[in-house]
């Protein structure tokens, strides 16, 4: 230990005058009392004599500032351990011959617990230079540790979910092909007996496989390696193709499903196998628990707040949910321990799948419940349009150049006139305008790769992928001479339009998606 440091009992009198003396000359008071309460900032002279202690260093130590300031030493928040060999003498080497020493490690509360910190030291000084002491400024890593150990736990979990699940499905499908074999008797007839038996193991193959599939989803999810193939469909698509699937289970229980899908229903903005997925196990959630002779109503509309999002709600005769058992119905692996649904089996998962698929699809999924009444299932989805395509497909082009550390340049081409357009000839044909130019301008970029959209009241929008800025503008540049030698009509009619230019480039003019979209719009580059 260095000799400075073998000293904590300093006269109170004389401690007090340092103080004093570095509240008058020095500059750091000041910021050791500001509102830091996330860190812990501790001033000490060189015996090791703590002179300031601020509110965040006794919100984390948990002592209170008349315990500490001039009556310990810096030594009690470190661990004995540390400091016998030679931990504590090794920064205060290192402090003094580079004036700051940074390092991750551990330090000690007032009862005795350890906990995992950033700590930094550096010196004092008065205002003529002199060495007068030093700070250390710690933060407490135990939330963000905790939290770390969490998602590598979760990592973990899902990449061996992972492994199984694909060292499972090679042989199950082989054990599949050959029972499927034998029970069709391509392989030689078989007897009743043999058959039954078989028929029973096919039915255990196929559940097998279904818990795989399950397992398989579920680790896609939490890694955030799902994909999803985002396209504009019709709702009724997916979920004909789901009760289709289910039809000989709900006969079975003489359970009736109905399906209430306006005709105006705008079109979803989803990827359909995923979507036929949720309404499987939705519509399979609810037949394990609806007596039979129940009934389960599908339907869907516009949501009332927001005409952009699609309301889907399953609704069953069931047995529902008990307000306990709501709160964990999306819960990985939970299953509902009602008396009445022990004898159902299931992994657990199928909830928690739709959950996650529906989130991936930008919406969100919720139930309300009583026992005895039955339960409602209910989710949102994006409805389709131009706009939300562009976006989505900008972003996810944005996040390839990034990977990819590529440019990529986003055009909007605006008909000045469009607005006298619209009211004079009406707004269809000023889009029929636009699809024209938008034509003329993927013909002159001539890449297939390039995406181009019509937008009303904005215009032709063109995502340019791998071109840096001064690509986007010598292609505006042969916009604007082949532009200049067309004719338009609206209407039949000749008119001349006036086209302005806009550019916005990744990552220069902005990071995401909306950011380009933002810049683009205002920054006008030819008039």
């Amino acid at each position: 230990m260095n000799s400075k440091l073998q000293n904590p009992k300093s006269a109170f009198d004389l401690i007090q005058g340092r103080i004093r003396d570095l509240r008058e000359n020095t500059d750091f008071v000041a910021t050791l009392f500001e509102s830091l309460i996330g860190y812990a900032i501790i001033a000490a002279d060189f015996d090791g004599n703590i002179i300031a202690f601020n509110e965040g260093a006794h919100q984390i130590y948990g002592y209170a500032p008349e315990e500490i300031i001039g009556k310990k030493s810096i030594e009690i928040f470190f661990p004995k351990d540390f400091i016998e060999a030679g931990g504590l003498q090794q920064i205060i080497d290192d402090l003094i011959a580079k004036e700051r020493y940074s390092y991750e490690g551990e330090k000690v509360r007032k009862n005795g617990d350890r906990f995992p910190a950033q700590v930094l030291f550096t010196l004092t000084k008065d205002k003529d230079g002199k060495v007068v002491g030093f700070i250390e400024i710690v933060e407490d890593l135990t939330e963000r540790k905790q939290v770390e150990a969490l998602r590598e736990s979760d990592r973990m979990k899902s990449e061996f979910i992972s492994i199984v699940g694909h060292e499972l499905r090679t042989p199950l499908t082989s054990m599949k092909n050959a029972v499927d074999i034998i029970l069709t008797e391509k392989a030689g007839a078989i007897n009743e007996n043999q058959k039954r038996f078989l028929s029973m193991a096919h039915r255990n193959i196929n559940r097998l496989s279904g818990i795989i599939n399950e397992l398989l989803d579920i680790s896609k999810i939490e890694s955030g390696t799902l994909k999803i193939d985002l396209k504009p469909l019709d709702l009724g698509v997916p979920l004909d193709m789901s009760i289709v699937s289910l039809k000989s289970t709900a006969r079975e229980k003489s359970i009736s499903i109905h399906k209430e899908i306006p005709s105006d229903l705008p079109q979803a903005y989803g990827d359909s196998d995923k979507l036929e997925q949720i309404f499987i196990n939705l519509l399979g959630n609810a037949l394990k628990f609806i007596p039979e002779g129940g009934h389960i109503y599908v339907s869907a509309k516009n949501n009332g707040l927001d005409r952009d999002l699609i309301e889907v709600s399953v609704a069953d005769t069931g047995i529902g949910i008990s307000p306990d058992e709501l709160e964990k119905i999306f819960d990985r692996f939970h299953q509902v321990e009602e008396s009445l649904t022990r004898e159902i089996q299931g992994t657990g998962l199928g909830l928690s799948i739709v959950k996650g698929l529906v989130e991936a699809h930008g919406g969100k999924i919720w139930v309300e419940s009583e026992n005895g009444k039955g339960s409602t299932f209910t989710f949102n989805l994006p409805a389709y349009s131009p706009e939300r395509a562009l976006k989505d497909y900008l972003d996810r082009e944005i996040q390839r150049a990034k990977e990819e550390d590529t440019p990529l340049s986003l055009m909007i081409l605006k008909i000045e006139e469009y607005d006298y357009l619209s009211e004079a000839y009406g707004e269809a044909e000023a889009l029929k305008l636009l699809d024209e130019i938008k034509l003329l301008v993927q013909n002159t970029a001539r890449r297939t790769t390039d995406k181009a959209e019509v937008q009303a009241g904005v215009g032709v929008m063109m995502i340019l992928l791998d071109t840096p800025r001064e690509g986007a503008l010598a292609l505006n540049n042969r916009l604007k001479e082949v532009l200049f030698k067309e004719t338009f009509t609206v209407d039949k009619e000749s008119v001349q339009i006036s086209l302005v230019s806009r550019v916005a480039t990744y990552p220069e003019d902005g990071l995401t998606g909306d950011e380009l979209i933002k810049k683009a719009r205002g920054l006008v580059i030819d008039d």
